[in-house]
């Protein structure tokens, strides 16, 4: 079938009485598409397999191979950095790092990987913490807004003055990276005045900053993630048989146990979703949860020991969800005269939300229902604790479906129940974990004692069946005990019953999610937006008219601008702005994108001027096909694929005719169209700064595949007031990783990637600027990294062809040029080698435009 990027090519050809070059050759193809779409070289394997594979869709079924390497990831994602501006310090005199700036890199990464639908991708990185995405890769997303360099001093500074033109640059920066990056307009050219050359009036740019205007840069915490609800169904199916299961060891094991109060059971008490037993049994949550002890806490004899006033035990994220539920603690104390130490306390991870059983906090003596801000608790008047009392105390709190609140003590209810004005606590799963000692993570009050046992009900006991718990006091007999006192007979069921209960522990622990500990990333915190002024030349001491968040007027396919209230809710704005910029109505979104790619692959976007779609920017080389591009882009086809899909218009580039041309020059055509915007060519063009590095790492065996996570340091960090950043240069795993995983810091760049062309951190780069100087030279000659490489690669052509010269050019020809030798080339290869050592021969291939540049 044809492809009809081919189609719109001819047509602008034949206007012009051009032809396209003929196809490249396979070799030349394989390089060029491999480097494209991964950004690494390929192997010689790849290059054996790929001229034997006769098959007519050989090159479609490489095309998708490449697509779906974790490698295509990581080329487009510096792509997308570049766009916007992404750093890892935040600049200026002060240039301190941005310790958790990563995980956006690696959100951009995966996003990629998975194909993301681009309409998506814009709205998680605009408003992904507003709801646009359920999980933690909303949070991570904002970093976009963000990521640009941040005036500390001006934003610290002792003058409010100074403070609010910190703020306004840096407000204009997001402004600029949204309306640039999304639909390729200089809307922050309006900021001072209407724009001077595109119907953007100095009221759209406030419009849209007053839609930004709530955004600040800072860390946030990435919640665990969330188990899928097919995993949280088999855990609560197990759950729901280990209930069974215990409520027939508890009768089992009845007549063997002692009761408490003297009386004996005539009933088997509700069985919780959770028990601490502090034993070291098969379901003790303290085991099959974990425990970090701390502050001098302890396990011993079966009961947590809180001996001082600063110990404290904490779980893991617990797996559950909970809605309404029972806490029920035994606890004895070690004196009555303590305050505001918790018994038992469910907090959400961060430990800012709980819900806990808490000791004589506000009233002497007494235990209350401690809650947040306290806006679930009321004191309890009755019932002070006594020393005669002061021995194993059961203490239980309800926490009803209707959000009414009960306390028991020892089986009855003390003070009345009550219901709050403030909404339950509803903990979801993985997003919670149990304290003893605190009160909450971060208090100030501790627990003496210690904690006999703990359990948690997913639901409100009613009083009878507190009554229960109460009288079937925990038991210090072990299953074994148990064992040895029965019969024969029973004790074989009654191992059946122990056996089963461990089984199925041992299915719960392996679905139960293994929730990280609490990670943060530098992204966009949410703040009340104040209100917004049109300033009069951008002077932030005269401000004229209030504005509401908006967006571009001149936009007439959307009907105008959306409004939304002036009073909105931060989140609520920017979801509305990345509506409007994802609408399928909006001319320029998807033109932007397709563009963006278009560009990618041949060098120059159809419109060479990628951030700027307005008047100062250039006409599109050939506007049918960016039309046409830009629809089947936003659009689901079957021949093509689903709608927003990246992948889908690489495949349709890099499959036609056009891409697969060669470069061979042609004179005629080059006096009709110098710059090949006809595209009567492939025009080769020098590889980017990080791609030289990493395909110098590839040729050399020495890269290191390692995938996201914290950024390496190729630098020591000094501070005297501002931070100082000494350059270095290690031969160690982390420095061989991908380019893309260095530490970007602003006063701290590699001269080797600089000389070519790497882009400043602090500004948008949509095209790299590619230049020819001597300091490339001297650095691709000189650099210690790759004189290291060409140390390497003579290494492992030696290890694989021992003392073969020929063998050995045809194979570092391969490993660097991704081609086969020709007979010229294998010449002149053999005769430097009779005189020179091959670490050399590999550096002059290293330093070689072959390698520098795709043909």
């Amino acid at each position: 079938s044809t492809n009809p990027i081919d189609d719109f090519v001819l047509s602008g050809l034949a206007a012009k009485r051009l032809k396209m070059a003929p196809p490249a050759d396979r070799a030349t193809l394989l390089r060029r598409v491999v480097l494209d779409l991964t950004g690494l070289p390929p192997t010689p394997e790849m290059l054996k397999l790929f001229l034997a594979d006769k098959r007519p869709d050989a090159y479609a079924r490489l095309v998708d191979r490449l697509l779906a390497s974790p490698d295509y990831g990581e080329r487009y994602a510096r792509h997308w950095l570049d766009v916007a501006r992404f750093g890892e310090s935040h600049g200026y005199e002060y240039d301190n790092l941005r310790e958790n700036a990563w995980p956006f890199r690696d959100y951009v990464v995966n996003a990629f990987n998975r194909d993301l639908p681009y309409d998506r991708f814009l709205q998680e990185q605009i408003a992904g913490d507003a709801g646009v995405s359920p999980d933690e890769r909303g949070i991570v997303a904002t970093g976009f807004l963000v990521a640009g360099p941040m005036d500390e001093a001006g934003k610290n500074a002792p003058g409010l003055q100074v403070r609010q033109r910190a703020r306004e640059e840096e407000l204009e920066d997001i402004v600029s990276v949204v309306s640039q990056t999304c639909f390729a307009l200089t809307v922050n050219c309006a900021r001072c005045h209407d724009h001077k050359f595109d119907p953007i009036p100095q009221q759209d740019f406030y419009k849209i900053r007053a839609a930004l205007t709530g955004v600040q840069p800072g860390e946030r915490n990435i919640p665990a993630p969330v188990p899928s609800s097919a995993i949280l169904q088999q855990i609560s199916d197990i759950n729901r048989q280990l209930e069974q299961v215990g409520n027939s060891i508890a009768i089992a094991s009845e007549p063997f146990r002692p009761t408490g109060s003297g009386a004996k059971q005539s009933q088997v008490s509700p069985q919780p979703k959770l028990r601490w037993t502090f034993d070291g049994g098969p379901d003790d949550a303290a085991v099959t949860h974990g425990s970090e002890l701390l502050g001098g806490a302890r396990i011993q004899g079966g009961r947590l020991e809180l001996p001082v006033g600063n110990a404290s035990f904490k779980s893991r994220a617990i797996p559950i969800g909970l809605a309404s539920k029972t806490l029920e603690t035994w606890v004895q104390l070690s004196t009555l005269n303590q305050a505001a130490g918790s018994a038992l306390t469910t907090q959400s991870l961060n430990g800012v939300d709980f819900d806990a059983v808490v000791y004589a906090e506000r009233s002497a003596r007494r235990w209350m229902a401690g809650s947040t801000g306290f806006e679930r608790t009321r004191d309890v008047v009755e019932s002070d604790e006594t020393s005669a009392d002061r021995e194993l105390t059961q203490i239980v709190i309800t926490y009803a479906a209707d959000n009414r609140i009960t306390i028991y003590r020892n089986g009855k209810v003390i003070g009345p129940a009550y219901t709050p004005s403030a909404a339950p606590l509803s903990l979801g799963p993985a997003q919670w974990q149990i304290v003893f000692g605190h009160r909450h993570s971060g208090s100030a009050g501790f627990l003496i004692g210690s904690i006999e046992e703990a359990r948690i009900y997913d639901r409100a006991l009613t009083p009878k069946e507190v009554e229960l718990t109460f009288r079937n006091t925990p038991s210090r007999v072990s299953d074994e005990d148990v064992l040895v006192a029965m019969n024969q007979r029973d004790r074989d069921a009654f191992k059946l019953l122990l056996s089963s209960r461990q089984a199925l522990l041992q299915q719960r622990e392996k679905l139960t999610p293994r929730p990280q500990t609490i990670r943060t990333t530098y992204g966009a915190v949410s703040t009340t937006p104040p209100v917004t002024y049109v300033l009069s030349r951008g002077d932030v001491t005269l401000p004229r008219n209030a504005v509401g968040p908006g967006a571009l007027s001149a936009v007439t396919a959307l009907k105008a601008d959306f409004i939304i209230p002036a009073n909105a809710p931060e989140p609520d704005r920017r979801k509305a702005l990345a509506a409007w910029i994802t609408d399928i109505k909006n001319p320029l979104t998807s033109r932007v994108m397709v563009n963006r790619i278009w560009q990618w692959h041949f060098g120059t976007g159809l419109v060479s001027t990628p951030n700027d779609f307005g008047s100062n920017g250039e006409k599109p080389s050939n506007q049918p096909l960016l039309d046409w591009l830009a629809h089947t882009f936003m659009n689901a086809q079957p021949e093509y694929g689903p709608a927003w899909s990246i992948k889908k218009m690489h495949r349709l580039i890099v499959t036609s005719k056009t891409y697969r041309q060669s470069s061979r020059p042609n004179p005629a055509a080059s006096m009709v169209d110098a710059d090949n915007r006809l595209l009567w060519r492939f025009a080769p063009r020098r590889l980017e700064a990080e791609v030289i590095r990493d395909s110098m790492l590839m040729a050399a065996g020495n890269l290191n595949p390692a995938k996201g996570g914290p950024s390496y340091r190729p630098f020591t960090v000094s501070a005297y007031g501002s931070k100082f950043y000494a350059l270095v240069d290690a031969d160690t795993p982390d420095f061989n990783r991908r380019t893309l995983y260095r530490m970007g810091v602003h006063s701290a760049r590699s001269p080797l990637l600089e000389s070519l062309d790497c882009p400043d951190l602090s500004s948008k780069t949509p095209k790299r600027s590619v230049s020819t100087t001597p300091t490339q030279a001297l650095e691709m000659m000189n650099d210690s990294f790759v004189i290291r490489q060409s140390r390497v690669l003579a290494s492992r052509i030696s290890a694989q062809v021992k003392g073969d010269l020929s063998r050995q050019v045809r194979l570092a020809i391969e490993l660097t040029l991704g081609r086969v030798a020709t007979l010229i080339e294998l010449k002149r290869g053999l005769n430097f080698l009779w005189v020179n050592r091959l670490e050399a021969y590999c550096w002059s291939l290293l330093n070689s435009s072959g390698f520098a540049y795709v043909d």
